[in-house]
């Protein structure tokens, strides 16, 4: 009986650290990423909006960080209405974050915090024409979806 209650015990003890691991989803680092436009396929009941698909060191394309099996021209080519110019490496992304962008209207909102005893305000993050995140107006010279997971690494941002 006890051999069969240690068994019983190992067993769930190795399920337990196998189930465990597989809850850690990497998170995939993109070279950049663009909007898809929907092409119009005639008369339709729901408007679809426009999405975006994000680019890795490989070229393969990401939807909602989901790897697609597409690279990102045939992706853009087989679902999209619009061309794209696939980053090849950083600083590449289309509008290239080394010119001068302009705020968008595409913004977040990301919560007051504290970190090692400053308070640091809630901040208005936009994204800029180039690609960038722009708070205050201000280009900050990193890309918008960078600067968003480096904010959530200590506050949300919605």
């Amino acid at each position: 009986m006890k051999k069969l209650i240690l068994s019983v015990a190992i067993l769930a003890g190795m399920t337990f650290v196998a189930c465990s691991d597989e809850d850690e989803v990497p998170t995939p680092s993109y070279l950049g990423c663009a909007i898809c436009e929907i092409p119009e396929t005639g008369p339709s009941e729901i408007e679809e909006q426009p999405y975006e698909v994000c680019f890795d060191a490989d070229g393969y394309a990401y939807v909602d960080n989901a790897m697609t099996p597409l690279q990102g021209a045939e992706y853009f080519a087989l679902f999209c209405a619009n061309e794209v110019e696939i980053p090849t490496g950083p600083g590449e992304e289309p509008g290239g974050s080394e010119e001068p962008g302009e705020p968008t209207e595409e913004c977040v909102t990301c919560a007051a915090y504290e970190v090692m005893g400053m308070e640091m305000p809630a901040v208005d993050v936009c994204k800029g024409t180039n690609g960038n995140a722009f708070v205050m107006g201000m280009d900050q010279s990193i890309y918008y979806n960078e600067y968003i997971e480096l904010q959530e690494m200590f506050t949300s941002c919605d």
